[in-house]
């Protein structure tokens, strides 16, 4: 993840693309509100389709969010102290599962009704206001969560259909540190259901607390160990 590794041509090619942005329509929140009493009005299935559409637009400007907060750490990284050895570790750590879990969610995402399109929008707005940051310490912190704190947010409301992920969770409560805990966290409707392990022991979720480093007072998991059971 070096931003020097970028040839001469591809920085030629990224200025004429940044060029061809300039034309892009931009969406307003008035427009979205226009665009979704049009879709009201409209017969089925036509109607469901276009709510979708909308969906996956949502779905998307949360997908570029997490890809400006790795832009973010990279390029921060430096002057926030973080060493370039902690840096790639880290998107060793967060690139798989946060591709994995964003692609699962543009085949999985379902909206039915303008009520639903409101959550979605609602809960996509809110995690990336409150994980806005230009600082790369927040932003790593924010890599590690964000992606799967939006799939639960999004699961609570019964908009995606039943996803299993792996994602890593410091292993402690301390924020910004590099030593993590990978955990096989799968997801259902039913959350007695919720079944949570690490790859050594067993673990189970025993509740949740608000992390006082962050403006965002961001939700940080904690699991206990499972005793095995004698003989």
């Amino acid at each position: 993840m070096e931003a020097n590794d970028i040839t001469v041509r591809n920085q030629r090619v990224i200025e004429h693309f940044k060029n061809a942005c300039e034309n892009l329509e931009e969406i307003s929140p008035e427009l979205l509100a226009d665009i979704s009493k049009f879709i009201v009005g409209l017969s089925e299935p036509y109607k469901n389709t276009a709510l979708n559409m909308i969906a996956e637009y949502m779905v998307g400007t949360m997908k570029v969010h997490i890809l400006s907060l790795m832009t973010t750490f990279q390029n921060n990284a430096k002057q926030d102290g973080i060493r370039p050895e902690n840096c790639k570790e880290t998107f060793e750590q967060v690139l798989p599962e946060t591709f994995r879990i964003l692609s699962e969610l543009s085949k999985n995402i379902s909206v039915e009704s303008l009520d639903e399109l409101y959550t979605l929008t609602h809960i996509t707005g809110s995690l990336q206001t409150l994980n806005e940051t230009t600082s790369a310490a927040m932003a790593q912190n924010s890599l590690y969560r964000l992606p799967s704190m939006y799939y639960r947010e999004l699961d609570k409301e019964h908009l995606v259909t039943k996803v299993v992920f792996t994602q890593s969770f410091p292993a402690e409560t301390v924020m910004w540190s590099s030593s993590v805990l990978p955990i096989k966290f799968e997801i259902s409707q039913n959350p007695e259901e919720n079944k949570v392990s690490n790859f050594n022991e067993p673990v189970s979720f025993t509740g949740i607390v608000k992390s006082s480093h962050t403006k965002s007072d961001n939700i940080i998991p904690i699991w206990s160990t499972i005793p095995t059971k004698a003989g």
